[in-house]
């Protein structure tokens, strides 16, 4: 198996930042350990490869857009009409598992693992720090927890998942 390399290699400096303040108001963390599969399907195929799809994970896949379907530590992010990104623990071999129960009259199954980098932004004012530089209304009503969003971060490409309530721990 190819080693995976963070694109932080070299950038990343740990240890305190910004404002000295009492308490924690932005924690950063590069979450490391995952795999990210790309699952596309044919106009005909949709139906029977979302199928397929629901038996190897073990859950269905959500109807919509903005929403996640997840269990347990697998995610599943519809990205378009025709294709989903499914992130999961490096251990559950996520692409070898899906490229041999997905046949190719159905789809195809794109091994993405090496071309994202996962941040983890909590605490206080993670939500005051993304709103300066995304273009996103990041208001609970309308960005609620499960929901996510293509953006970009100073000409950087970005998706940003609602995890969980930003008071929480990392």
């Amino acid at each position: 198996m190819v080693e995976i390399i963070s694109a932080l290699v070299g950038h990343l400096e740990t240890g305190r930042h910004g404002i000295e303040r009492k308490g924690r108001g932005v924690i950063l963390r590069e979450v490391t350990g995952r795999d990210l599969v790309q699952v596309g399907w044919w106009r005909d195929t949709g139906a029977t490869a979302k199928q397929t799809l629901a038996k190897e994970l073990g859950f269905a896949i959500a109807e919509g857009s903005r929403l996640v379907s997840e269990s347990g530590q697998t995610t599943v992010f519809p990205i378009a009409p025709d294709k989903v990104w499914i992130a999961a623990p490096l251990e559950a071999e996520l692409y070898r598992k899906l490229t041999a129960s997905i046949p190719a009259e159905q789809g195809v199954a794109t091994d993405l693992g090496h071309a994202r980098t996962v941040v983890r932004i909590s605490g206080p004012s993670a939500r005051d720090v993304l709103a300066r530089h995304i273009a996103i209304d990041l208001d609970p009503r309308e960005f609620p927890p499960g929901s996510f969003a293509s953006t970009a971060m100073h000409q950087t490409a970005a998706t940003l998942h609602y995890v969980r309530d930003l008071g929480g721990d990392p």
